[in-house]
């Protein structure tokens, strides 16, 4: 285990950047797009949000069960705007086996909406990097 991780999910258009500082930060997960100059949004431009423990366990018995859709909303105190996450499972057409697509938006803000699909190996190496990370946030819990 390390203090710090990082792990980046890119695609052609949008990205999501799996991050903690330490044992004890919250997960934040990034979502960050391409321009139309073809330059990635830097991280304060994009939109994030911080995951307590609590809800990494939300999102991994979402992972594990048979649920297709499941909601987190944030509103941060000083702000009226309320972020909203969307996790849906599907069967692929294709290949019958299960993705996952991840959007994250800005409510009342059209221009702050992501949208990441994760499949196959993609998906299992998420759901590993939140098992992991849950089990950090355990061990390293404050009590």
């Amino acid at each position: 285990m390390t203090e710090h991780h990082s792990y980046s999910f890119f695609g052609e258009n949008v990205a999501i950047i799996v991050l903690t500082k330490d044992y004890n930060d919250k997960v934040h997960l990034n979502f960050i797009r391409k321009k139309d100059d073809n330059t990635w949004e830097k991280f304060e431009e994009g939109l994030h949000i911080e995951l307590a423990l609590d809800e990494i366990c939300k999102v991994l018995d979402f992972l594990e069960h048979n649920e297709k859709i499941m909601y987190i909303i944030h509103q941060h105190p000083e702000s009226k705007h309320q972020k909203k996450f969307t996790f849906m499972k599907f069967k692929e057409k294709k290949t019958k086996r299960w993705a996952l697509t991840i959007i994250g938006e800005l409510l009342n803000d059209t221009i702050k909406k992501y949208e990441k699909t994760l499949t196959e190996e993609k998906l299992r190496l998420f759901k590993k990097i939140f098992e992991h990370l849950e089990m950090e946030k355990i061990a390293y819990q404050k009590t």
